[in-house]
C-alpha cells in the first residue's frame, strides 16, 4: 500500500471498525493517529505504524467509502468553479477519443481542440500536448473525469528548507515553551527561536520567519496542545462529541436523578433569618419527559436526600400521576450516593442503578435541561432571587427582598409543576399526556409510603442497656426493649431514617415481622432533625472542644490531675498517712526486739565457751534464772 493511499484513507473523519465498535479520526500526521468512538467517549492515540500493522493483521477495517483507494477529492467536495472545469477537460478527451483516426496522434489532437474551442467558445484551449496529457492520465484512472482536475496542491516542495540544527531547536522551542502549562503565546516563542538561533552563530542557514513558526504551531494536534497546555480534563471535553442520547420506549423506562441547587433564598419560620439557598432533587422519566418525584430540602444532594426522592417516586399511584417505580436510574456518577439504605431499596424493589460517565452531561441531558427551565420558568420570578450569577443579579437585593420559607418554596414549585409543566408542549407533546398514553399501555408498580419508609433505612447493631440503644450519639428508649432486655435479649437491629431522627425502628433476631418504635430521648432537639444536620452539630461540637482545650492549654487536664495526686500524696494528717506511720513503727519495733534477742543468745554462747569445765548445778540454775523468761531453756 501506497503512502499516498494510506494518507488518503487516514484523513480526519475517517470511520475505521477496531473490535466490532465505530470509530472516528480525529486527527492524523505521518507519525500519531487520533480516533474517539463514534457514540461518545473519550480520544485515544495510536501510532500510525502500529495501525497499519493491526489493519494488516485484520484487526482495524475501514468504514464506509473510506476503503476506497481513490486519491481524487470526493464529488461533494468539488466547487463550481471545479466542477465547471471539470466538465470542459472531460469534453476535449470525449472529443478526441471518439475521433475515427488514431487518439493520440498530432492531427487529431489539433483537430479535436479546434473543434471543441469553437463550440464551447474557450478563450484559453488547451495545447496538444497537454491534451495528450489529459487523456493519458484518464485512461490510468479507469475513466475517472475527476482525476482531470489541476493538482495545485501536489505543486512545491514539501522537504524542509532549514538545516537540522535549526529543526531541532524549533521543535525543541515548542515542545519546552509553547508546549507547557505556563501558556506563552505562539508570538513569544517566535521569538524564542529566534533568539536562541542568533546566540549560536556556528548555525548555518536560513533563519525562520514567524508565519513559519505560526505555520508549525496550527499543524500540531489541537488535542496535545489542550492536553499540555490547559490539562487533559479540559482537552477531553472539548474534544468530545456530546454522543449518542438515551432512547426509551416505556413509561418508568429510564429515570434520570440529579440534584440542583435553587437561585432563591429562603427564611426562618419565626425568627425570619435568612437559612441560605435549598437544594432540589428531580427523578425525570425520559419517555414522557414528565417528573415522577421529588424533593427540597437544605440538605446538599447526596444519599439521603436521594433517598428521599426515590421513596417519592415509588410511593406515587402510576393512574393518579407521574410515578411508580423504575427500572433502571441514572444518577450522577460520584461516591455521594453510595449509601447502605439506597442500595437496600434498589434490591428490594429491583432498580438498577447505572450511573452516568464522568464529564458527560449528554447522559443527564434532559433533566439539565429541566433544571434551566425551572430556573427561568418560576425561580428566577420569587422574591429573595440570587439569578445564575453576579452579574444576571446586578443590583438586585436578595437578602433584603428574601421572604419565602421553605415549605413556601416546595408550594410554589409543587404548583408550577403540575399547572404549568406538565401541560406545556415545547417537546411536541405535553408531559403530562404523553403519561397517560404510555401508562395505558405498560403496568408499573408502586408501594405504600408506609412500608418504603421501613425498607429504605440505615441498619446498625447495637446492644440494650436499660431500655435504650444508643446510635449516633441519641439515644431512644422504649419499654418493650426494656422487656426484650430482660428476656435476655440483648444484641438487636437499629433501622434509622437519615431525614427524621425522632424515632427509630428495633428488629430483634427471634421474631424479626415485629418491629418496635422507640423515640428519641431528646425529643425537641431531635424534632424533623436529619442526619446532615446532626453531624453538623457534632462537629461543631468538636470543634469548640478544640478551641476550649487550644486556649487552656495541650494536656491541661491531665497536668491538673497530677498536681492534685501530688498534693493528696504531700498531707500529713490524713488517714492514709497515719496508717502508713503506724506500719512503720510497728515495723522499727519488730526489728528491735529481733535484735536484741539475738545479742542475748550470743552472751549465752560467750559464757559457755568461756568455762572450761563443766560447771556445777547451782551455777547453772543461777545462770538460767538471770535470763529473761522468753530466753529460760530447760532440758530433762
Amino acid at each position: 500500500m501506497t503512502a499516498r493511499l494510506q494518507q488518503q484513507k487516514l484523513a480526519i473523519g475517517t470511520r475505521i471498525a477496531i473490535r466490532n465498535r465505530t470509530f472516528e479520526v480525529a486527527y492524523v500526521d505521518h507519525m500519531t493517529l487520533r480516533y474517539t468512538p463514534c457514540e461518545g467517549g473519550r480520544s485515544q492515540r495510536m501510532p500510525v505504524e502500529t495501525f497499519w500493522s493491526l489493519v494488516d493483521d485484520g484487526v482495524v477495517g475501514f468504514c464506509g467509502t473510506a476503503e476506497s483507494g481513490d486519491n481524487s477529492l470526493q464529488l461533494w467536495e468539488l466547487t463550481g468553479e471545479q466542477c465547471d472545469e471539470m466538465h470542459r477537460r472531460h469534453k476535449y478527451v470525449a472529443t478526441a477519443m471518439l475521433s475515427p483516426r488514431k487518439i493520440m496522434a498530432a492531427s487529431n489532437l489539433r483537430k479535436t481542440v479546434q473543434v471543441v474551442a469553437e463550440k464551447l467558445g474557450d478563450p484559453n484551449p488547451p495545447s496538444r500536448t497537454t491534451l495528450a496529457r489529459w487523456l493519458q492520465i484518464f485512461a490510468q484512472s479507469g475513466g475517472n473525469p475527476k482525476q482531470l482536475l489541476p493538482r495545485h496542491c501536489d505543486k512545491g516542495r514539501r522537504e524542509t528548507r532549514f538545516c537540522f540544527e535549526i529543526e531541532a531547536v524549533i521543535q525543541e522551542t515548542i515542545r519546552n515553551d509553547f508546549l507547557t502549562v505556563n501558556r506563552d503565546s505562539i508570538e513569544q516563542v517566535a521569538c524564542n527561536i529566534i533568539g536562541k538561533i542568533s546566540e549560536r552563530p556556528w548555525l548555518d542557514g536560513p533563519v525562520p520567519s514567524r508565519s513559519s513558526i505560526y505555520r508549525r504551531a496550527a499543524a500540531l494536534d489541537p488535542y496535545i496542545v489542550a492536553l499540555k497546555r490547559y490539562g487533559s480534563k479540559f482537552a477531553n471535553m472539548r474534544f468530545r462529541a456530546a454522543g449518542a442520547s438515551l432512547e426509551a420506549t416505556r413509561p418508568m423506562q429510564i429515570v434520570m436523578m440529579d440534584g440542583h441547587r435553587m437561585d432563591v433564598l429562603v427564611v426562618d419560620t419565626e425568627t425570619g433569618e435568612i437559612l441560605g439557598r435549598p437544594y432540589l432533587v428531580c427523578l425525570l422519566d425520559v419517555a414522557s419527559r414528565a417528573i415522577v418525584g421529588w424533593h427540597i430540602s437544605l440538605v446538599p444532594f447526596c444519599a439521603t436526600t436521594a433517598l428521599a426522592a426515590i421513596k417519592d417516586t415509588c410511593s406515587r399511584d402510576p393512574a393518579s400521576g407521574p410515578g411508580g417505580v423504575p427500572e433502571v436510574i441514572v444518577p450522577d456518577n460520584g461516591p455521594d450516593l453510595a449509601s447502605q439504605a439506597l442500595r437496600k431499596l434498589c434490591t428490594w424493589l429491583g432498580v438498577h442503578i447505572e450511573p452516568a460517565k464522568a464529564y458527560s452531561p449528554n447522559d443527564k441531558a434532559h433533566i439539565e435541561r429541566f433544571f434551566r427551565t425551572v430556573n427561568m420558568m418560576l425561580i428566577h420570578l420569587l422574591p429573595g432571587t440570587t439569578f445564575s450569577s453576579p452579574s444576571d443579579r446586578g443590583e438586585y437585593k436578595s437578602g433584603e427582598l428574601a421572604c419565602l420559607t421553605l415549605d413556601d418554596v416546595k408550594e410554589k414549585f409543587e404548583k408550577w409543576l403540575t399547572t404549568v409543566y406538565h401541560v406545556h408542549a415545547d417537546s411536541n407533546r405535553a408531559p403530562i399526556m404523553a403519561w397517560r398514553d404510555l401508562q395505558s399501555t405498560y403496568p408499573i408498580l408502586h408501594f405504600s409510603a408506609v412500608e418504603l419508609d421501613v425498607v429504605a433505612r440505615v441498619v446498625h447493631r447495637r446492644a440494650i442497656n436499660k431500655g435504650r440503644v444508643l446510635v449516633n450519639h441519641l439515644y431512644y428508649k422504649s419499654d418493650c426493649l426494656a422487656t426484650l432486655e430482660a428476656r435476655g435479649i440483648g444484641d438487636v437491629t437499629v433501622m434509622v431514617d437519615e431525614m427524621d431522627l425522632g424515632f427509630v425502628y428495633v428488629q430483634h433476631d427471634s421474631d424479626p415481622k415485629v418491629l418496635y418504635r422507640a423515640d428519641a430521648t431528646r425529643r425537641e432537639y431531635t424534632r424533623d432533625l436529619t442526619q446532615y444536620e446532626h453531624g453538623k452539630v457534632l462537629e461543631g461540637i468538636k470543634k469548640m472542644h478544640r478551641d476550649d482545650m487550644k486556649a487552656l492549654g495541650e494536656h491541661t487536664y491531665e497536668l491538673a490531675r497530677w498536681e492534685l495526686w501530688k498534693d493528696i500524696q504531700e498531707l500529713t494528717n490524713s488517714r492514709s498517712a497515719r496508717r502508713l506511720l503506724a506500719l512503720k513503727s510497728q515495723k522499727e519495733k519488730t526489728k528491735w526486739k529481733r535484735e536484741e534477742r539475738k545479742n542475748q543468745q550470743a552472751i549465752i554462747t560467750e559464757q559457755a565457751l568461756v568455762a572450761s569445765a563443766v560447771p556445777s548445778a547451782p551455777a547453772v540454775v543461777n545462770a538460767i534464772i538471770s535470763l529473761p523468761y522468753e530466753n529460760q531453756t530447760f532440758t530433762l
